[in-house]
Parts: C-alpha cells; structure tokens; sequence
C-alpha cells in the first residue's frame, strides 16, 4: 500500500467569494497586460482534445479493486471514481502525457496552481522528472466550489515509488519536470470526484 508526506497546508483562492480592496491592488498588483510575465499554463482544459493522453493508473495493479477514470466534462478535467481498501489496495491515480516543454514554461517559478473544483478529499499531486524521481504535495479541496489551490515549488517532498518521503533528497528542480499526476488515497474510502480547469506555473 502507498504511504507519503502528509502536507494539508496551502494557500487557496475562492474564485466565487474574493473581492479585492485599494490595499491588494497596491501589494498585489497583476495589470493584465502583465499577466503572461507571472503565470505560464502548463494545462487547460477548456478543449476536449486537452485530455488526451490522460490515463489512470489504481489499485488493481497490486490486487486492490478501486477505480478510477480520466474524461473531459464541460472544459474540465474529470477525475472521478471510487477509493476501497479491500485486498490490500487503497489508491487511484491519474496521469498527464511526458511533455517536454514542461521545464521551460515552469522556468522561474515557485509554484504550481490547480484550478478545480473538489469535493472536500484530500488530493496529491505527484510530479516526475526526467531521471524517473518523484516529489508529491497535498491540497484538501472545497466542496462545490471552483478554487485556485497554490502549491509551492519549496514544498514538494521527494519520495520513493510507494511515495514515502526520501530523507536527504534534493529540492525539486523545475528544470527536470516531465510529467504531472494526481493520486486519491488517504484511507479516504467511497467516491471521489475532482473536475480541473487548468494547472498553471506562477513566479509571483
């Protein structure tokens, strides 16, 4: 069964709720003419072609009965399923294709932002590099509710295939980003569903 880092804490946008003051803008201030400088879209699924390649990888490769599936829905992507424990399993998983223009559009970066809407589970994300290492970080999600979830590049823990934490490792290295992937697990048993609108590179 897979283990990992437990990291529940991130920075999350309300697109639905936030409003700005005179105060934000002054500290915060991304005119749009600016915005391509701080935010590069490393995935958009506004278009049903932006799914291909997506698969999903779950528990039944070690005995376990979850499952899990990947579909465009509404310029989403749609990671839905259903977690069980029995026979030993525990988790579900889905995929991006190997892009190698990943490294560059991450270049300067010191975060990556899921914009979903979630269903209250905590999520992982798991990024593999070029020499097949793995560093991963959690986001619980909002019910019901689209959001921008913020994981910082300083944050991610690199782990081992059954995603438990390698003491000692190197931080993250953008440069070596080859492919993003999402795991549900967690003991977190029943359905699940996690609708992404895009996943972004910020270096605010």
């Amino acid at each position: 069964r897979l283990s990992g880092y437990n990291n529940n804490d991130h920075d999350s946008y309300d697109h639905d709720s936030h409003s700005g003051t005179d105060d934000d803008t002054t500290n915060n201030d991304r005119a749009d003419d600016d915005y391509d400088t701080y935010i590069k879209v490393l995935f958009d699924f506004s278009d049903p072609s932006s799914a291909t390649g997506w698969f999903n990888q779950n528990d039944t490769v070690m005995g376990g009965v979850s499952d899990s599936a990947s579909a465009w829905v509404d310029g989403h992507l749609v990671f839905s399923g259903n977690l069980s424990l029995d026979n030993n399993g525990g988790f579900t998983s889905t995929f991006g294709p190997i892009n190698e223009q990943l490294p560059a559009l991450m270049s300067g970066a010191n975060a990556i932002v899921v914009t979903a809407r979630g269903d209250s589970q905590t999520y992982l994300m798991q990024i593999r590099n070029n020499d097949n290492t793995r560093y991963i970080q959690r986001f619980t999600t909002v019910a019901d509710i689209e959001q921008s979830y913020i994981l910082p590049i300083a944050d991610f823990v690199s782990v081992d295939w059954r995603l438990s934490p390698i003491a000692g490792a190197a931080p993250m290295n953008v440069a070596n980003i080859v492919q993003i992937g999402f795991y549900l697990l967690d003991k977190q048993v029943g359905p699940f569903e996690i609708a992404i609108s895009s996943i972004s590179a910020d270096s605010l």
